[in-house]
C-alpha cells in the first residue's frame, strides 16, 4: 500500500463521516514488504519459465536436425536423377551407335555385340538410379512424418509446461497471501480499540511485538532473513552506511547503529543495512 492510497483511504473517511484509523509509518512498512516478497517470489518463477524456454530450444534444435537429414536426402535424389538422365543419353548413344554398325560390313558384328552389352549395362545402371531415388523419396516421406511428430510433442509440451508455470505461481502467490493473513489480523486488532479501550504502553507493545514477530517468521519460512549488522565491520555488499556514530570500544570503521533492517534471500542480499559506522 503506498502512502498516498493510504491518504486518499482516510480523506474519503473523513468526508463520509465515519471515524478513522490511522497506521503507523512501521505499519504502512511492513505491508509494503509483504507485496515485495509476493514481487520477489513472481521473478523466482520467471527464471523457472526461463529455462522451461531454453529446454524448448533445444527441441527446435531438434527439429532443425531432422530438416537437415530431409535436405540432404532429396539432394541424394536429385543426383541420381541427373545420373539416370546422363544413363539415358548414353543409352540414346548407343542404340545410334549400334543402328550405324548394322549398316556396316560383317566384320563390325563384334563391335555390334559389344555396344549391345555396353547399352544393356546402361539399362541396368539406369535401373538401379530409379530405384535408389525411391528409396530416397520414401525416406524423404518418413523424415518429414517424423518431423511432424517431433513439431506436434514440442507444441503439447509447450502447452502442458504453461499450464504447470501457471498454476504453480498461481498456488505460491495464494500460499504467501494466506501466511501474511496473520500479520494483517494482528494489526486489525491493534486498531479495533476505542478510545475507552486504549490499552497501556505495554500491552501496546506486547501487541506490536508479537505482530512483528509473526511477520518475520512468514519471512524466515520463505527465505528471507535479517542481516546481523551492529559491532560487525562495516561491508559495503551488504551494509549502505548514511552516516558516523562515535561508539566508545567499538574498533574504527564498525557499524554503531542500524537505521534500516537489512535482508538475505537465500545468497542474495534482498536489501542492505542502512548503518551508521565509527569514524575510521
Amino acid at each position: 500500500m503506498r502512502r498516498s492510497d493510504y491518504d486518499d483511504y482516510l480523506r474519503r473517511q473523513r468526508a463520509q463521516g465515519e471515524p478513522t484509523r490511522t497506521l503507523t509509518a512501521s505499519q504502512l512498512k511492513q505491508i509494503e514488504n509483504a507485496f515485495e516478497e509476493v514481487k520477489q517470489q513472481a521473478k523466482q518463477w520467471e527464471t523457472a519459465a526461463r529455462e522451461w524456454e531454453t529446454a524448448a530450444k533445444k527441441a527446435q534444435e531438434r527439429a532443425s536436425d531432422y530438416e537437415e537429414k530431409t535436405n540432404y536426402c532429396k539432394q541424394l535424389v536429385e543426383q541420381a536423377r541427373q545420373q539416370s538422365a546422363d544413363w539415358e543419353a548414353r543409352a540414346r548413344e548407343l542404340r545410334a551407335a549400334v543402328v550405324e554398325a548394322r549398316e556396316q560390313p560383317e566384320e563390325k558384328d563384334q563391335e555390334i555385340d559389344d555396344l549391345k552389352t555396353e547399352m544393356l549395362t546402361a539399362e541396368e545402371s539406369i535401373e538401379t538410379l530409379q530405384s535408389d531415388a525411391q528409396a530416397s523419396d520414401t525416406r524423404i516421406a518418413e523424415l518429414q512424418e517424423e518431423l511432424l511428430h517431433q513439431e506436434a510433442e514440442y507444441r503439447n509440451s509447450r502447452r502442458r509446461l504453461e499450464r504447470l508455470f501457471a498454476n504453480q505461481t498461481e498456488q505460491d502467490k495464494r500460499s504467501m497471501l494466506l501466511e501474511m493473513l496473520p500479520v494483517l489480523d494482528n494489526l486489525q486488532r491493534a486498531l479495533d480499540f476505542t478510545p475507552g479501550q486504549q490499552p497501556d504502553a505495554d500491552t501496546l507493545r506486547e501487541g506490536v511485538e508479537l505482530t512483528r514477530r509473526t511477520f518475520v517468521n512468514v519471512l524466515e519460512k520463505n527465505g528471507i532473513q535479517a542481516i546481523d549488522a551492529v559491532g560487525q565491520p562495516f561491508d559495503p555488499t551488504i551494509h549502505e552506511a548514511i552516516g558516523l556514530l562515535p561508539a566508545p570500544g567499538l574498533a574504527p570503521d564498525t557499524v554503531a547503529a542500524v537505521e534500516q533492517q537489512g535482508y538475505r534471500y537465500g545468497d542474495d542480499i534482498l536489501r542492505p543495512a542502512r548503518v551508521l559506522v565509527t569514524p575510521g
